[in-house]
């Protein structure tokens, strides 16, 4: 299993709206994962090898208060999550971001969530 993979059966599990690799029709409120780094090797501690990949989690509704409440299950769904995504084995996940935006067309409030994973 791929971290993607793992990272979307995981969201779909914990969250009530649609979820999507890019932004596509009129379903919302959606939520939409992009990757924003490619994994770099670190060492956290005494295990060797451990990725860190960073993602972009922008959730999407046409309500201010909708979308904040669905940023915040997506927190509480993924910050200091350890174990694994799906199969994908997983050390850490941690919140590094979050903002406020609105898109005038099609008149969408947004949060825009930022994560390193390390694995």
């Amino acid at each position: 299993m791929i971290l993607e993979q793992g990272l979307f059966d995981h969201l779909k599990k914990h969250l009530n709206a649609s979820i999507y690799g890019q932004l596509r029709g009129e379903r919302l409120p959606a939520v939409v994962y992009t990757l924003i780094s490619s994994p770099v090797e670190t060492s956290l501690s005494i295990v060797d090898n451990v990725c860190a990949s960073r993602y972009q989690i922008d959730c999407y509704s046409r309500k201010y208060i909708q979308v904040k409440q669905l940023a915040t299950s997506v927190i509480n769904a993924l910050h200091q999550h350890r174990g694994s995504l799906g199969d994908y084995p997983i050390q850490l996940c941690l919140l590094e971001n979050r903002q406020d935006g609105f898109e005038d067309q099609p008149c969408l409030h947004r949060q825009i969530l930022s994560f390193v994973i390390y694995h």
